[in-house]
């Protein structure tokens, strides 16, 4: 996972070196189209589809095992070989036309990216901590212990409904200028 994510920040850093302020939304906007400067968008698109496939092995592997035990009491001759690279394969091809096929996706992937990040890093985990560990706490910890964990986790809380929170505002103005520059709708192809 380090190593795709050194690479893809070398092709940020490579292609903003490029093509400087004027960068384009994505890196295949701003390659010429003709000539050998096709091949720079084959090789960013295979990069793209092995890299994702890494990135989606974890989540991936998750799923394998049920899906697996249907279809193989389904279809019992097919190789468990063919069956996890079809599955592999089937679901990032699912992801990589979704990401061709919604228009402005570059506006809508910090959306996404506040919303659930946020969640995942600074609500969730406290949450999840106080429920897990009350019971605990209440034998291990005296009261002003247990105070200061609850109030350090509300307090994580309320920071992160508050990046949430700053964080949609400034995508939704984002949204609205792109509307009003290009005068359409952002869901428009």
């Amino acid at each position: 996972m380090c190593f795709c994510t050194l690479f893809m920040i070398a092709i940020g850093f490579y292609g903003y070196t490029a093509f400087g302020p004027n960068t384009q939304p994505t890196i295949t906007m701003n390659v010429p189209k003709e000539g050998l400067y096709s091949i720079i968008n084959v090789f960013l698109m295979l990069q793209s589809m092995l890299g994702h496939s890494i990135a989606m092995y974890v989540i991936l592997d998750m799923f394998f095992n049920g899906f697996h035990r249907k279809f193989t009491n389904r279809f019992p001759n097919v190789s468990k070989v063919i069956v996890d690279k079809g599955f592999r394969i089937f679901w990032v091809s699912i992801t990589m036309l979704m990401s061709i096929s919604i228009p402005h996706l570059e506006i809508m992937i910090p959306l996404v990216g506040v919303t659930s990040g946020t969640l995942c890093a600074l609500i969730y985990p406290p949450i999840f901590e106080m429920i897990t560990f009350w019971n605990d706490w209440k034998v291990s910890l005296n009261a002003h212990q247990r105070c200061l964990k609850i109030s350090w986790n509300i307090f994580v809380i309320i920071t992160g409904v508050f990046a949430i929170t700053t964080g949609v505002y400034a995508n939704f103005l984002t949204i609205f200028e792109k509307l009003q520059t290009t005068k359409q709708n952002v869901f428009d192809f």
